[in-house]
């Protein structure tokens, strides 16, 4: 059981996970990058930082930090939701997260037991540095089994929702709803332009945060068979799929029974808009309930993808797959 807190109490924990998490994401330390490298970067500012507080906290916010889950998980979301942030590739599975947040008690305590001994910023410098590296080292051990360690690539972009729409070629469509779109990013520009015309529309996307949206990933969601009218995702769920496809493992079976969950999920004459094509799939499906049409992407994106072939076919992925349930 957790002790329990004073309201001054939480309100000042909160007060110091939000001012180190911010500290700790605004140093070099958080250029996650470097982990392969076993590079924790400058960390003078951080340094400088959690000695300043030793006179409002002391180490009683760290040790506290150490000692409670809650706070410690609070900790790990918010470097999950970075590292989302850096790259829309990264995933973490159970066991992953449990010893993230044994990471964050190890380096909490480390540091608390440090700013509690020493003197002066010198001998504080030493002792964190060295905890900082353990951290460090020990984020390196749970990212590395997942294929992220030598660095966090593929930082995810958005796109203006009039540009996602002449992309996928919905413009001038009468889409059915309801409407999901499937990554739909942060600001969920598309699921707003839809909503704003009348249309049924819903996002989903592990770092929503809009109206509207499901702050899911899209494993998390069932997707119940004839519920939907059109499904939406513009370098997203496909992006993805290839992805792990090109990497295999269950990862990419997961995915496969995910996107026959989709196509599924449609309703007679509904559609599934993505993009980029999945030439390696969609052979397999019957043709006498699908119908596939592929569009060509404009120009130029269409010249700078047009060398991007899947590796187990030799087709290429750039193009705009429209799904129709028939």
């Amino acid at each position: 059981m957790e002790n329990q807190l004073s309201d001054l109490e939480t309100r000042q924990l909160s007060a110091f996970i939000d001012r180190l998490t911010a500290r700790l994401f605004s140093t070099e330390l958080a250029d996650w990058g470097a982990l392969g490298r076993r590079e924790t970067g400058d960390t003078d500012a951080l340094i400088e930082y959690l000695w300043g507080l030793r006179e409002q906290y002391g180490p009683w916010a760290l040790a506290l930090v150490a000692g409670h889950d809650s706070a410690l998980r609070f900790l790990s979301v918010r470097f999950v939701k970075w590292a989302y942030e850096q790259n829309q590739f990264f995933e973490l599975d159970d066991r992953a997260s449990r010893r993230l947040v044994d990471a964050h008690r190890l380096l909490m305590a480390d540091l608390g037991r440090a700013l509690g001994k020493s003197l002066a910023i010198e001998q504080f410098a030493g002792s964190a540095n060295r905890a900082l590296l353990r951290f460090v080292e020990r984020l390196v051990r749970i990212l590395r089994p997942l294929g992220v360690s030598n660095a966090l690539l593929g930082r995810g972009a958005e796109y203006s929702a009039e540009l996602q729409m002449e992309l996928l070629g919905l413009t001038g469509l009468a889409l059915q709803e309801p409407c999901v779109d499937l990554g739909c990013g942060k600001a969920a520009e598309l699921v707003a332009l839809l909503r704003s015309r009348g249309i049924s529309a819903t996002g989903v996307d592990r770092l929503g945060t809009q109206p509207f949206v499901l702050p899911k990933d899209w494993f998390d969601v069932r997707f119940e068979p004839n519920s939907l009218g059109t499904i939406v995702s513009h370098l997203a769920f496909s992006l993805h799929f290839l992805h792990h496809h090109w990497h295999p493992g269950e990862r990419a079976y997961a995915y496969a029974r995910k996107y026959m969950e989709l196509v599924f999920s449609l309703k007679p004459g509904g559609l599934f808009v993505y993009a980029p094509g999945l030439p390696f799939i969609e052979p397999m499906l019957d043709e006498t309930k699908f119908r596939l049409e592929k569009r060509p992407l404009p120009e130029p994106l269409a010249s700078k993808m047009e060398s991007l072939r899947d590796l187990g076919t030799g087709q290429s992925i750039a193009y705009v797959a429209q799904l129709t349930r028939l």
